[in-house]
């Protein structure tokens, strides 16, 4: 893949305000831990010299082979791990790393992933019910909860992960299709929710909320969130910047709590500013930013 085709496919978010929290320098060594299309990555490498190292994580595998085509002029000093981004730890043994200056994670899905029918993460396209992160990973995916879980788990599940007020008439609805042979691909799903749940403010199409609650479920998330920071914050050097882009609130809720904690303990001072945002004209440029949050900290003491 040649660089202007690789550099084409994704739009790092918060681009420059994720370096001015990290502020990666020559020799450091900083990790992507959801590496995605190497958008940031191939910056943060920039400026890490011939000395520094740079690893980048990816649960997705052809998320990694992206990265590596568009990491291709960085590759001595660019190591790529396929794991989980909660077993940071795990992945830095792999490597033979101990401390780190600098970890980001960008929550957000690519443009790639939501435009991949196959994956199953979008409402516009037409595939089959997957939303796994992982897909060469055997693990329960939308489909097999839809037609496997009781109506109140449904229901539980679309209330807590996406804010569904009307997750109860939707797990009736949902429940009845499946056993039905109605609920099959992302069309079919996207449709019941349509047809039964009004618009609300700002227009979100209402299949929305019920895309990201199943996404969250399948994938646990929220739990890899919590863990990926604990190990994060022990794998960093005194002096280390963890950067975090979040793209609901859920997620953000997760990262400011740890980060006011760490604050609060006196381990950790925020960075400047505490909170972030995408400018009008990320938005114009980056439609999928809008909902985009950079939070990061410092660690004080190792």
């Amino acid at each position: 893949m040649r660089r202007s085709e690789a550099s084409a496919i994704h739009n790092p978010v918060l681009l420059h305000e994720v370096l001015h929290a990290l502020r990666p320098h020559a020799g450091e060594t900083i990790v992507d831990l959801t590496i995605g299309d190497g958008g940031h990555a191939y910056e943060i490498a920039r400026c890490l010299g011939s000395t520094g190292h740079l690893i980048g994580i990816d649960c997705d595998r052809a998320s990694l082979s992206v990265a590596e085509a568009r990491l291709a002029p960085f590759s001595e000093i660019t190591t790529l791990v396929w794991s989980n981004f909660a077993r940071l730890s795990d992945s830095l043994d792999q490597v033979g790393v101990d401390r780190v200056n600098g970890v980001l994670m960008d929550l957000g899905l690519s443009s790639r992933q939501l435009e991949d029918a196959q994956r199953g993460f979008s409402f516009r396209i037409e595939g089959p019910l997957d939303m796994r992160l992982n897909p060469d990973e055997k693990s329960r995916t939308a489909f097999g909860i839809l037609h496997s879980a009781s109506q109140e788990e449904l229901a539980d599940i679309l209330y807590r992960y996406g804010g569904e007020r009307h997750s109860r008439l939707l797990a009736r609805l949902l429940v009845k299709a499946a056993r039905g042979g109605s609920l099959n691909t992302t069309l079919d799903l996207a449709q019941i929710v349509q047809r039964n749940i009004r618009k609300g403010r700002g227009r979100i199409d209402p299949a929305t909320r019920t895309f990201q609650a199943l996404r969250i479920a399948v994938n646990h998330e929220l739990a890899n969130l919590e863990q990926a920071l604990e190990e994060s914050w022990g794998r960093l050097t005194s002096g280390g910047r963890l950067a975090v882009i979040s793209f609901h609130s859920l997620e953000d809720r997760i990262v400011k709590e740890k980060m006011r904690q760490w604050v609060g303990s006196g381990w950790a001072r925020y960075g400047e500013p505490r909170l972030v945002r995408p400018k009008p004209e990320e938005v114009v440029r980056n439609p999928r930013s809008r909902s985009a949050r950079l939070r990061a900290v410092v660690k004080d003491a190792a």
